[in-house]
């Protein structure tokens, strides 16, 4: 079994990235030899054999239709590579990751070209509602080392908000906690890319309070971080899994959320965490968490344990064998609960 993987961006943007990085790994550790497309210009570095990708549709079906032969199955992580694949006319049983909740116009077509959806989360699978092609198989998150050098200061209360500033993230529905927040020895620390124009829009909000906050940029490894937090907030609108609130988890930390998406399963059972619907109620529900932690440590971590990456990675093996035996008929949306239930 050799599995062909597509990466979707030359380099890490985000949790996919990180997601396709870490299931290379553990495939190679299980013994399963892997080959991982890259898009130009490449950057992005995985374990196993690699291969630069044309970014063009018609170039890059070209280089897989070469590459065909030593491989067993092509799996996509994006629309971009799923469709090159399938222009491909490989013979070769076609996996679609999907990482995203999100609705796309073309997913009609997208269902056809696949030979089988595998969906992070039963939010994200709800996109192809009534398709029998359907998986859901979880992200898988290993248990960070610890940072050496810790962003936060002591002494103080420390929040983090990790991702990219993107509307769906919701940053700006949290300014209005952060603000009242910040004046009561309470610092929130942003981990990741502020894009415009969602960057000057939310520095405006913020007015002098700004100053109470800190601005990470980009960190490598924001989950080895989690620990040196008070607490985790995710403000997300749409939520396809939830990465961020799993590397919480696993740290000891309580992810306060949306429940919406991905994070409503990640977070079944400890429902004490979701923020209200209401964004002008959140400061006092973080105020509150804060002073008064409803869960413990323990039960924290043995959550996250239930999305590890050794799951994840048996689960993927199983989905390539179901392939290999051309079983996807039997596909259902549902999880083996043998492997994939995580109650």
């Amino acid at each position: 079994m050799r599995p062909f993987l597509i990466a979707n961006f030359p380099r890490i943007v985000g949790g996919g990235e990180i997601s396709l990085r870490d299931l290379v790994r553990g495939l190679n550790a299980r013994g399963i030899k892997t080959l991982t497309g890259i898009p130009e210009p490449g950057g992005l570095s995985v374990e196993g054999d690699r291969v630069l990708l044309p970014r063009a549709v018609p170039m890059m079906a070209a280089r897989i239709r070469q590459i065909a032969h030593s491989i067993d199955i092509i799996h996509a992580t994006g629309p971009h590579s799923l469709t090159a694949a399938y222009l491909a006319r490989t013979g070769k049983p076609i996996l679609w990751h999907v990482r995203v909740a999100a609705p796309d116009r073309y997913d009609f077509l997208f269902k056809r070209f696949a030979t089988v959806i595998v969906a992070n989360s039963f939010a994200t699978a709800d996109r192809f509602r009534g398709s029998n092609k359907v998986r859901v198989v979880y992200n898988g998150i290993d248990i960070p080392v610890p940072a050496k050098t810790p962003l936060p200061k002591k002494g103080r209360k420390n929040i983090a908000v990790v991702g990219r500033w993107t509307e769906e993230k919701g940053i700006e529905d949290l300014v209005p906690a952060i603000r009242e927040l910040s004046k009561e020895e309470i610092e929130f620390h942003f981990l990741g890319e502020r894009r415009e124009p969602i960057k000057s829009r939310v520095e405006k909000a913020l007015g002098e309070q700004r100053k109470q906050c800190r601005f990470h940029e980009y960190v490598p490894n924001a989950a080895a971080h989690l620990g040196e937090f008070d607490m985790v907030v995710v403000p997300s609108r749409i939520e396809g899994f939830g990465r961020i609130a799993v590397e919480a988890l696993v740290n000891g930390v309580p992810p306060v959320a949306r429940p919406v998406g991905g994070l409503k399963e990640i977070l079944e059972g400890l429902d004490a965490l979701f923020l209200p619907e209401h964004p002008a109620e959140w400061t006092e529900t973080i105020r509150h968490l804060l002073d008064n932690p409803p869960y413990d440590r323990r039960r924290l971590i043995a959550r996250g344990k239930k999305f590890s990456l050794t799951r994840h990675v048996k689960n993927i093996i199983a989905v390539y064998r179901d392939l290999l035996k051309k079983r996807c008929h039997s596909y259902n949306l549902s999880i083996s609960p043998e492997d994939n239930s995580i109650n």
